[in-house]
């Protein structure tokens, strides 16, 4: 018993004594030990090619071809002149029948629509008939509210108050409609909407263009998904939107629908916070094949006027010590003459997309922290 006590005296002296040698080091040379030092290992980004984007080797994000209206007779011209006279403006509508000559032309001039009555009892709604090929259809036609027999105020009460936080039994409950089809309205205005942005939104001269993303909790799934959002800086534009979680994918997709949006040979300034996704998904969309001399492959080079900057946030728990910003694109004197130019202070920041993460946690209650009505 007396030789265990020994053995265990014996270890805890050695212990105090290199305890005691290590405070001893650490005051001579102000620093740990090399013992106790982690090395730091410098991390250098490398960009990204098209061939690292799934969207961009697909094309089911294509934009849909129009024919064209060159070549199509007026069918003022081409019908008799016997008849009552047209009395009802029929301006921006078209014909949907694919094998018709006037097929999608919306100029009142040249299309062959004429008002055929009204359909729905709840609500009249104006039906057009084509007197080419004799196809119908009434003027919710690509709106959320064809084929339904609801009034359009009912509709929109739903998607209000589904925004608002409440949720779809209850909203049942208020317009006396069951949850499958409260689902089914939601589900057509989230499409309609997504329809026209893609459409209304392109050709865009865009200068200054702010990346984030905001995260919030889906009850279906039990975890959390991010939303993804590029906002233009002078006319606070929401450019593009994707929803996903925090990986490559969702982000080439945000960046793939800001490259799209774009005007053809567009160089907008990028700032955003201090996830390296953006920069690998901006080096994959904007550059160049060239040839190099000595390779038998083309190589990707990135654009050498793309400038792009990073503000950086430093926490310690749930306080923010310090932050500093970063220009992973371009040069700090570029950069900061590029926003002086277009009337900004010429710091890097991300202020005004911060703001639109605000609001969108303001006017959805599914986005807002701390709450009980989720995604």
């Amino acid at each position: 018993m007396q030789d265990l006590i020994d053995i265990v005296e014996m270890i805890l002296f050695a212990l105090l004594l290199y305890i005691g040698w290590m405070q001893d080091m650490y005051l001579l040379t102000g620093k740990p030990t090399p013992a106790l030092e982690k090395p730091k290992k410098k991390r250098n980004l490398k960009p990204k090619s098209p061939k690292d984007c799934p969207y961009c080797q697909s094309e089911h994000l294509g934009g849909c071809v129009y024919p064209e209206i060159g070549g199509v007779r007026p069918w003022q011209e081409v019908k008799s002149k016997r008849g009552r006279p047209k009395t009802y403006s029929s301006e921006g509508y078209a014909c949907v029948n694919e094998a018709c000559d006037y097929y999608q032309i919306t100029a009142e001039t040249i299309h062959a629509l004429r008002r055929d009555g009204t359909r729905n009892q709840c609500e009249a709604v104006t039906q057009w008939e084509c007197g080419a090929c004799g196809k119908k259809h009434t003027a919710w036609l690509g709106t959320p509210q064809y084929r339904l027999k609801t009034c359009s105020h009912k509709v929109t009460l739903a998607i209000h108050l589904s925004m608002k936080g409440m949720n779809q039994a209850d909203i049942s409950e208020v317009l006396e409609h069951s949850e499958k089809t409260i689902q089914r309205w939601l589900d057509r205005g989230g499409r309609h909407s997504e329809r026209l942005h893609e459409e209304k939104l392109t050709g865009l001269a865009l200068t200054h263009i702010q990346l984030d993303e905001l995260f919030t909790r889906v009850r279906q799934r039990g975890k959390r998904t991010r939303v993804w959002t590029a906002i233009d800086g002078q006319t606070r534009l929401l450019v593009a939107r994707a929803i996903g979680g925090r990986k490559h994918l969702s982000a080439h997709e945000l960046m793939h629908q800001v490259v799209k949006r774009l005007a053809d040979e567009m160089m907008p300034i990028f700032t955003s916070d201090g996830l390296n996704h953006y920069y690998y998904t901006l080096t994959t969309h904007f550059g160049q094949w060239t040839v190099v001399t000595g390779k038998w492959k083309p190589v990707w080079q990135v654009a050498q006027d793309l400038l792009y900057g990073q503000f950086r946030k430093v926490k310690s728990g749930y306080r923010l010590k310090r932050v500093y910003t970063k220009i992973l694109c371009g040069t700090r004197d570029q950069m900061e003459s590029g926003l002086k130019g277009l009337g900004f202070t010429g710091k890097t920041q991300t202020a005004y997309v911060e703001r639109l993460n605000l609001t969108l946690r303001h006017i959805i209650a599914a986005l807002a922290r701390r709450t009980m009505a989720l995604a």
